[in-house]
């Protein structure tokens, strides 16, 4: 089997679809998307390997417009998307990282 965690990455996917729903209905696709695939590279189902692998064969894909190419090339429009949340989330692991460390000094 090539993908043992399929189902699982796919939940938490679609779960993250439905807590954004929640949250803010109206969001851009780009954002809710590149979430979605981010909220599975985060539970630990690893990244989105076909996604970003037809984003970087085909660079020409902007960021904010989602379908705005044929139905076989929306899976740039996730690749793109999914990269920029974990191009987001790199810095901020430092900066949650330290908020944690400070935290637990003033606990002391």
């Amino acid at each position: 089997m090539t993908n043992p965690f399929m189902y699982e990455g796919t939940f938490a996917h679609e779960f993250q679809h439905l807590l954004h729903r929640d949250t803010d209905p109206d969001e851009e696709t780009f954002i809710n998307e590149g979430l979605s695939d981010f909220a599975q590279y985060l539970v630990g189902y690893g990244h989105p390997t076909s996604h970003v692998d037809f984003f970087m064969n085909n660079l020409k894909n902007p960021l904010t417009e989602w379908g705005d190419q044929s139905q076989e090339q929306i899976l740039g429009d996730y690749g793109i998307a999914y990269l920029f949340q974990l191009y987001l989330y790199e810095p901020a692991k430092t900066i949650i990282l330290l908020c944690f460390f400070y935290l637990e000094q003033q606990l002391l």
